[in-house]
Formats: C-alpha cells, sequence, structure tokens
C-alpha cells in the first residue's frame, strides 16, 4: 500500500512522490507560499492530464484533494478517467452545482453523490475511498456519506487520467487545486483525519 502520486500544484503539475509527471495546458498557478499555493482552472481548455500507466490500473483507490470553488453553475471536474474518448469516460469525480447543489458527485455508469456541497468560495479537504464493496466520501477530515457501490471496480483500465477537464462539455470555471493525492489503498480513518489536521494548521485554513 503506497501513495500512488501526489501533485502539489504549486508550479508545476510534476509528480512530487514517483516520477509520473503530467502535462499542464493552460494553467495559471498561484504562488502564495506556503499557504494558498495552487492551480488555477478558469478556462474550458484548462487541464492537467497523465498518460497511461500500469501504476493507476487499479481497481481499489483513494484520492485524495484540496479544492477551492465558487462555481454556481454548468459542470466542474475534479477528476476524470478516459475524458470521453475515444466513446465514454470510465468514470469521473465533479460538482453540479445546478441539480446536485455543489456537492462532489461520482459517475461509474451510475451516479453517487455525498451530503455537503462545497462551492462556498472556501478550502475543502475533498476524498473517495473505494474498496470492493462500499466507497465513502470524506470532507475536511469527517466522513460525509458511504455508498454501497463501488466507484472504481473494473473500471480503472488503460486510458488517460485528466484532472479538470472532460471533452465532451468542458465548462470548468472558478476552481483551485492545491494538492492531489492518489493512493492504491483504501486509506483508514486517520490518515484523512491526521492529514487535514496537518494541512488545517499549516495552510492556516
Amino acid at each position: 500500500m503506497a501513495i500512488v502520486a501526489q501533485r502539489n500544484l504549486k508550479s508545476n503539475s510534476n509528480d512530487s512522490v514517483w516520477w509520473f509527471n503530467w502535462t499542464d495546458t493552460s494553467i495559471d498557478y498561484n504562488n502564495q507560499w506556503p499557504f494558498n499555493w495552487s492551480a488555477q482552472f478558469n478556462a474550458s481548455w484548462d487541464k492537467v492530464t497523465v498518460a497511461n500507466n500500469s501504476a493507476f490500473n487499479i481497481t481499489t483507490w483513494s484520492i485524495l484533494m484540496r479544492v477551492n470553488t465558487s462555481l454556481s453553475w454548468s459542470y466542474a471536474y475534479l477528476m476524470c478517467k478516459n475524458n470521453n474518448n475515444p466513446t465514454n469516460d470510465n468514470f469521473f469525480y465533479a460538482i453540479w452545482p445546478v441539480s446536485n447543489n455543489g456537492k462532489p458527485s461520482f459517475y461509474n455508469w451510475a451516479r453517487r453523490t455525498a451530503n455537503t456541497a462545497i462551492n462556498d468560495s472556501k478550502w475543502h479537504l475533498v476524498a473517495i475511498w473505494a474498496t470492493t464493496w462500499t466507497s465513502d466520501f470524506w470532507l475536511d477530515g469527517k466522513l460525509d456519506a458511504t455508498v454501497a457501490y463501488n466507484l472504481f471496480i473494473a473500471t480503472w483500465t488503460a486510458s488517460s487520467l485528466y484532472i479538470w477537464h472532460r471533452d465532451v462539455d468542458s465548462r470548468n470555471l472558478n476552481w483551485f487545486i492545491s494538492r492531489a493525492r492518489f493512493y492504491n489503498h483504501k486509506i483508514v480513518a486517520s490518515e484523512v483525519k491526521n492529514e487535514y489536521a496537518l494541512w488545517k494548521w499549516f495552510y492556516s485554513w
């Protein structure tokens, strides 16, 4: 069990843990080190891309991101596997302020939605954990929702992974990410709680 990749998104999208460096497209960086450095996604073509790698083709996974948005319309994608190319996404993680009231939502041939909205112009630590039978949404160190559905199983296949972009309706405005971390296991509650406590202290939330 390990951290598969980590993007600090301070001045580029390079992997700070391994060597899976990503590619920026039209990304602006807000370098307010040490507190609020982040990648800014403010146009429909902005994205960060990683080519397919076997390290990402796994079925038990965890995703943890620090995000900020005030989006009140359209869609916004935290991440997307396959980018709707050539036919359909394997899955995506996003919010829909209109239909889902700004709550994080995950789609994998069925939609699952968290309970709490995050489009309030504040920084949030969001996470999804998935194993064979259940998936958990975490928000700011607390369990927000549990769904009896594996969001990743049988769909984490060979295709590129994207942050903040989906070609089919790429309307991704007014978002920031300062950290994106990917695990190859379901992290336990103490891990995400400790991460939130550390980040809250470090970033002065």
